[in-house]
């Protein structure tokens, strides 16, 4: 990856995931909250990403107060290192883009 795309990613809360249905010794999946700069919304953040093949986890799924305006985003399901390069290099870029006016609901 270059330089750049890990410094762009590092904005986001990493923390890891313990399987609830290991015994013994448990995989760990590492997952990132990554939180979105206005004026992006976790809804329109992750439908866009949706349209791409990029599969994202809005925090409303994980919320017990309002949900911040966040993904998650789960390092660990990419079949191979060069799907979670190309994933997250469409995530940081998608970052750098305004939200389309023509998919706001007014």
């Amino acid at each position: 990856m270059s330089s750049s795309l890990p410094a762009k990613m590092a904005a986001g809360r990493a923390y890891p995931v313990r399987d609830a249905g290991c015994k013994g010794t448990c995989n760990v999946t590492p997952n990132i909250w990554f939180d979105l700069a206005p004026p992006w919304t976790r809804g329109e953040f992750a439908a866009r990403l949706r349209t791409v093949g990029v599969g994202v986890v809005p925090s409303d799924a994980f919320a017990l107060a309002p949900p911040p305006e966040a993904v998650r985003l789960g390092l660990g399901a990419p079949a191979s290192h060069q799907e979670l390069e190309r994933s997250l290099r469409i995530v940081a870029d998608l970052t750098s883009q305004s939200p389309a006016l023509s998919t706001l609901v007014v």
